[in-house]
């Protein structure tokens, strides 16, 4: 009776150690076609792009250069990142039209290219779609998210969607809508006081600027089909000539241009006490 017991119970026993075990044996040894090793390497492959050249880390003047012919652009700078992380993503009804003409749409090496240019003391991080329109015609969106420790300057072209950018410093040049595309939303959230040249367009909009209250500027602010404003209760303002459509003024004695221009929709510069956490638009932030 006590050997069948025991023998019993190391049965019992055996089974239930396989059956936790057996779900990790899988993620460690399914590597055929369609297992489920193989599913998220693929996922995971799917959304980081490799960065040609070093790590982009704080302790160097770091500018960025990103191009994208279709899709959106997202960037959050914040010094709780120790190196930039780039991610991608094609939207699924696309993803499927591209696969119908034998293409990867998984594969980033199509897709995205991003080389770090680095200097002793200064680098540019350039980031480029190749996303170009099938033979069809068919143009599929590749939207692009940099989460970087630092960004002293900026440089965007975008079309197709959205540019959302937090945590921003330096000069800042964002045109949505190049080439003859269409742009979308562009909203900018400086993480310092703005004392350098900024421009954002929108061939559509709305364009919002969100600045805190340090900053300066000989400000320009057009939307021939929306309303154009300066929003603050901070510092001095002078040489303003406001209408509904086209807002000019000087603040704080700034000569550094500040334009905006949203071609259909509203264009609004803000200053607020804390511009990270503050969004004209959709919220949106991965480290508030």
């Amino acid at each position: 009776m006590n050997t069948n017991t025991n023998r019993s119970a190391r049965v019992t026993l055996g089974l239930l150690v396989c059956a936790i075990a057996l779900p990790g044996v899988l993620m460690l040894t399914g590597c055929r076609k369609g297992g489920m090793r193989s599913r998220l390497v693929t996922i995971q492959r799917s959304k980081m792009v490799e960065i040609e050249g070093p790590p982009v880390v704080r302790g160097r003047f770091t500018a960025l250069d990103i191009e994208n012919q279709n899709g959106s652009v997202t960037i959050e700078a914040s010094d709780k990142l120790s190196e930039a992380v780039i991610e991608w993503s094609i939207p699924r009804g696309d993803r499927a039209e591209v696969a119908s003409y034998g293409i990867d749409p998984t594969d980033s090496t199509y897709w995205v290219e991003a080389v770090h240019e680095a200097g002793p003391d200064r680098s540019i991080l350039r980031v480029t779609t190749l996303n170009a329109p099938l033979e069809s015609g068919f143009h599929p969106r590749v939207n692009i998210t940099i989460k970087t420790p630092i960004c002293d300057g900026l440089l965007v072209r975008n079309s197709g969607g959205d540019v959302e950018i937090n945590g921003i410093r330096g000069a800042i040049t964002v045109e949505n809508g190049f080439a003859g595309g269409e742009g979308g939303r562009v909203e900018v959230r400086a993480v310092e006081p703005l004392v350098e040249p900024v421009r954002l367009t929108s061939s559509v909009g709305p364009v919002y600027l969100v600045v805190p209250p340090e900053s300066r500027g000989t400000l320009d602010i057009q939307s021939p089909e929306g309303k154009a404003a300066f929003n603050t209760a901070f510092g001095r303002v002078i040489r303003v000539n406001p209408t509904e459509h086209h807002w000019t003024g000087v603040w704080n004695d700034g000569g550094n241009r500040i334009d905006l221009f949203a071609g259909k929709r509203d264009a609004l510069v803000k200053v607020v006490e804390n511009p990270r956490t503050h969004s004209v638009g959709p919220a949106f932030s991965f480290f508030d």
